[in-house]
This record gives C-alpha cells, sequence and structure tokens, in this order.
C-alpha cells in the first residue's frame, strides 16, 4: 500500500484545466498518504521534512507547460515558493493569451470593414496600398479664388 502511494504521488500530473493550487492541495493530499507515524518526535520530523522535499519534488515535475518550465528553471527550495511561482507564471500567460483573443476580434472586424478610397474590403483608407495620383498644385485653380497676375497691374497703372 506504501508503494502504491508513493509511486501516485511521483507520476502525479497536472490536470488540463487544474489551477496550481489545486496540483498543490491534490500533491499535498497524495504526500500525506506516504508519511508514516513514529513515536520518536527527532525521527518523524525527518520523515516530514523528507516528505515535504518529495511534494516539491512532484508537484514542480508534473506542473503543466510554459509554468511548470518555468518553475522547474528556478528551482525553488520550499512548496510554498514553487506554488506562488506557478500562480505567478500562470496569472502572466492567461493575461497573455486574452491579450489574443483581443487581436482576434481586431481580425475579424478588419475583415467587414471597406476602405474609402479603394472600395476593397480588408483595411481602411489610412491604410491603404493604393497609391493616389497627386495633381499638380500650380497648374490647378481654385474656383473660389482670383487669380493676380502682378504683370497685368503694373501696365494699368
Amino acid at each position: 500500500l506504501d508503494q502504491f502511494h508513493y509511486l501516485s504521488l511521483q507520476n502525479a500530473t497536472q490536470y488540463k484545466n487544474e489551477s496550481p493550487e489545486a496540483f498543490a492541495d491534490r500533491c499535498k493530499r497524495l504526500c500525506s498518504r506516504t508519511i508514516r507515524q513514529i513515536n520518536d518526535p527527532e525521527q518523524q520530523k525527518i520523515i516530514h521534512e523528507e516528505a515535504e522535499r518529495r511534494m516539491l519534488a512532484a508537484y514542480t515535475n508534473g506542473l503543466y507547460g510554459v509554468v511548470g518550465q518555468q518553475v522547474r528553471y528556478r528551482m525553488p527550495s520550499s512548496m510554498t515558493e514553487a506554488i506562488q511561482l506557478a500562480v505567478t507564471v500562470a496569472s502572466v500567460e492567461v493575461r497573455g493569451s486574452n491579450s489574443n483573443s483581443v487581436n482576434q476580434s481586431k481580425i475579424v472586424f478588419l475583415t467587414q470593414v471597406t476602405c474609402f478610397r479603394c472600395n476593397m474590403k480588408g483595411h481602411i483608407a489610412r491604410n491603404c496600398r493604393v497609391r493616389v495620383v497627386q495633381s499638380n498644385r500650380t497648374n490647378t485653380r481654385e474656383p473660389d479664388r482670383r487669380q493676380f497676375n502682378r504683370d497685368n497691374q503694373r501696365d494699368n497703372l
């Protein structure tokens, strides 16, 4: 029976939708089943410290994905440090995935918009790549302005 609990702790892995805290609680429950009870307080203390190290190793090795990689890279010295690290990395990872959903909504919006310059879908006039033919502004005459020729004015004086 003891061997079963040792193996179940050693092979524990985080489930896909399980939070780091929930996985830590599960590791603690599994680890508590591996602790023997002895009457000598000194030996009992050593057994508890050994169980704490086993639980930390099982927790860090069982964490899933980027969270697990980051926690293993940092090599925490205690279970509380490992849990804090895992929660921090998981929250940053969730924040990053939320910004990805915002980008997805921008992509959907841009596929529905039509450019006023070229009437093509997928972009707006400010981002349009169609070149605007610029007319020569010196030769064009604005209808509401009067043209004034200096040479003709001198002749009239």
